[in-house]
């Protein structure tokens, strides 16, 4: 697949970029898709999808390969330079998920005005998952992210989309979202998780059992060009060093919990782990919802309870991911754009019976 990024044409440059709006909705762009491979700097093999605002020339909807998946995204579709350079975020999947397990939320992004990048975790996706290896995976999921980060800056088409100097925000979902922390500032400390798991044996612990190994491992870290994180139903607050003590170096952070997670449960993980992260953040607590409706999970394999939403006592996951594409971009917004339609008092507005949200300045 061979194009080139063009300068705009005389008529493209006199029309301006479309405002920054309220994101209760789709954006004002259309939005690309695009998939790409590369050997990256460590020598690992690494795909990634690539979200962007496009000019919609009439392109076929973009398939997500292998399954049977469309949101609204184009494939191949040209770029709309109108708005760039434009921010850029990065999207880290769960464990067992894939690169764009999250699609809705991805395009909803790009469609206000962002590049997303998202990578496949080797040996940690839907389609290769090794769980000896969750040790491992770990501890390089964070330079996962930066490998995507880096890709994006220097490719011939989507370098010239955004800022090389510009911040960046990083987002995940579950153990995505724990990445999401490591990426946005706090180091994991593999000696002291693994103390902690000799004696705890709850919903973190229970997925590394013996298998937290700094062997073999390209061990990752954070990244200083990220300015925001936005973590949906994080846990293990154990691999943050003694007490989740690194968790106080995070940037400024969102956190999504659900009260009827039943795999990093509310309590027991969401909770300490937020309670955790530096000030300043903002901490959203998504009533009866569960831990599938952050991703298109239920699209892809809909097997989960949560997946039935109303019908088995959960929120419906259409809501939840609303929910989510709302406040996300609120808050990497802010943070990355500085723009007067995402300023932190416009959350006094944003109130429902389902959910609750705390800030902490």
């Amino acid at each position: 697949m061979l194009w080139l990024l063009l300068a705009c044409t005389p008529e493209e440059s006199i029309e301006a970029a479309p405002e920054r709006t309220l994101p209760a909705d789709w954006g004002p762009y259309s939005v690309g898709v695009d998939t790409q491979w590369y050997t990256d700097a460590r020598g690992k093999e690494m795909v990634v999808d690539i979200w962007y605002p496009a000019i919609d020339g009439g392109e076929a909807l973009h398939n997500y390969d292998p399954f049977v998946l469309t949101v609204k995204g184009l494939n191949d579709a040209k770029p709309d330079m109108r708005g760039g350079p434009y921010p850029l975020i990065a999207f880290t999947h769960g464990l067992g998920g894939i690169r764009f397990q999250s699609a809705n939320l991805n395009e909803f992004w790009a469609s206000h005005g962002f590049v997303v990048v998202a990578p496949d975790h080797v040996h940690n996706t839907l389609l290769d998952l090794d769980e000896s290896l969750l040790g491992i995976v770990a501890l390089e999921r964070p330079g996962d992210v930066t490998s995507a980060i880096d890709f994006v800056h220097a490719h011939e088409r989507f370098g010239l989309m955004v800022d090389p100097e510009a911040p960046i925000g990083v987002a995940g979902h579950s153990f995505g979202a724990v990445t999401s922390l490591s990426v946005g500032g706090a180091e994991i400390n593999v000696e002291q998780a693994l103390a902690y798991c000799e004696t705890h044996n709850g919903d973190g612990c229970s997925f590394f059992k013996d298998d937290l190994t700094t062997e073999g491992a390209i061990i990752g870290a954070p990244d200083p060009r990220v300015v925001a994180l936005a973590s949906l139903a994080p846990g293990a607050w154990f691999l943050f060093g003694d007490n989740g003590e690194n968790l106080q170096n995070t940037v400024p952070a969102l956190m999504i919990g659900a009260t009827q997670d039943t795999v990093l449960e509310y309590e027991t993980e969401f909770l300490p782990t937020a309670e955790r992260v530096a000030s300043p953040k903002r901490v959203i607590t998504l009533t009866d919802a569960g831990h599938w409706g952050f991703s298109d999970m239920c699209l892809l394999v809909p097997v989960f309870e949560d997946c039935q939403g109303e019908e088995s006592g959960y929120m419906n996951p259409d809501r939840t991911m609303s929910l989510t594409q709302f406040a996300t971009t609120m808050h990497l917004g802010w943070y990355l754009t500085g723009d007067a339609a995402y300023a932190p008092e416009l959350w006094e507005n944003w109130t429902g019976e389902d959910f609750q949200v705390q800030s902490s300045d």
